[in-house]
């Protein structure tokens, strides 16, 4: 691609033809001097074997980057390619220029038009979705069966002497779903390719494969089931038969090809300052305050929180979706500690409490922590604000034309 653009971009003054600069790095050596604006440049000089050393020089320039595709074995023999091969630098230059112009518009389906080309590898093209839906009610009291059933899957965490299943599935579900960027319609969940390196590799991701195991024997009894579907209906139905309200399934993802190329998706940012990357990673997904707040107080799991190194959860029952979460975030003082994993967490003075950094950047936040107190006192005000945000979450990318959603 970016041989072919810099045959656009550094010979516009003189384009003879769309070959010329690839000609013309091939025709002649470089030889350093310093333009007007006091910055290194490249002029023209004949080649010691020039057949016609008196053939005066032309008027062009080049820039480092452009020397530099001779000194680049690939490069060269792209260079030699389009200086001599008009065809095949218009089919490159045209695909490279169409990327370049619509890969932050996410996948084709977004774009309209007649002259739209076929879905290209950098939109992540999907399969369509099966043709005939499954049951997803049947599908549904089968996630219910399994949120207290013992799997040796994974273990699961413990509710009153119990195995419960439900804040793992929980988190699967945002995981898959919470890769999403508005910034250029990436990510989510369908396709479900957290199933898939680079996603599954992610240090926030450790687990994940488990839980999608234990949802394994589900996926087996229906054929026409996705695993996108299955993942975000796990979790809403988690956190449905935890309390929360107005949680809505729209069904009808598909599967990414396991063979597929790797889709390279952006992981939510990490930055030192918590409070900054609490407002990075809401303005990313497009959520209000009001979504990104309730949505720290979603389901969490302890051993899921062990599993990735720390040292438990503010909570030892995962199974019930309330506004515990604020009561326990500002009623009590907090204080740093180092898990056994070494990784920094907070721990509530005197109680074997524990929350992360990002749960305190809500409580030092003045906008953030007003929005908390009133979870902490309006158990339905935040029931609403959670269901607001984890449906725009599961949805965000069921993208239906430029700007609007199946599932709206």
């Amino acid at each position: 691609m970016y041989v072919c653009l810099r045959a656009f971009i550094t010979a516009i003054p003189k384009m003879l033809c769309p070959a010329a600069i690839h000609q013309s790095l091939l025709k002649y050596d470089w030889e350093k001097f310093k333009g007007p604006g006091g910055h290194f440049q490249w002029k023209p000089k004949h080649k010691a074997d020039a057949a016609n050393p008196d053939e005066p020089l032309p008027e062009i320039v080049m820039l480092t980057t452009d020397v530099a595709l001779l000194h680049d074995p690939a490069y060269l023999e792209l260079v030699k390619l389009f200086a001599t091969n008009l065809t095949a630098l218009n089919i490159a230059f045209s695909h490279a220029w169409y990327k370049l112009m619509t890969r932050d518009m996410g996948p084709a389906t977004r774009c309209l038009g007649d002259k739209v080309p076929p879905p290209q590898p950098f939109q992540a093209p999907l399969p369509s979705p099966p043709a005939r839906a499954p049951d997803y009610n049947s599908v549904t009291r089968a996630v219910i069966r399994a949120l207290r059933a013992a799997s040796p899957a994974l273990p699961a965490d413990t509710v009153a002497g119990k195995p419960y299943y439900g804040a793992l599935f929980t988190t699967l579900a945002w995981q898959c779903a919470s890769s999403f960027r508005q910034t250029d319609y990436t990510g989510g969940c369908n396709g479900a390719r957290i199933r898939f390196s680079p996603q599954k590799d992610w240090p926030q991701n450790k687990g994940m494969d488990g839980i999608l195991a234990v949802l394994e024997p589900i996926k087996a009894s229906y054929p026409t089931l996705t695993y996108a579907d299955l993942i975000v209906l796990a979790g809403n139905t988690a956190l449905t038969s935890a309390g929360a309200k107005k949680i809505k399934f729209c069904g009808g993802r598909s599967d990414a090809d396991p063979n597929e190329p790797p889709v390279n998706v952006f992981p939510p940012r990490v930055l030192s300052n918590k409070l900054a990357q609490v407002r990075d990673n809401m303005q990313v997904l497009g959520l209000t305050p009001r979504e990104m707040v309730a949505l720290k107080g979603s389901l969490r799991s302890p051993s899921q929180q062990q599993r990735l190194g720390y040292s438990g959860s503010w909570t030892t029952d995962p199974s019930r979706l309330s506004n515990e979460y604020y009561k326990v975030l500002l009623m009590n003082e907090w204080e740093n500690v180092t898990s056994p994993a070494g990784l920094l967490e907070m721990k509530a003075v005197g109680k074997p409490l524990y929350m992360m950094p990002c749960d305190l950047a809500i409580k030092w936040d003045a906008a953030f922590a007003a929005i908390a107190q009133e979870f902490a006192s309006n158990a339905s005000a935040f029931l609403e604000a959670f269901a607001s945000g984890w449906n725009k979450i599961m949805n965000a990318d069921r993208f239906d034309g430029p700007a609007g959603n199946k599932c709206s």
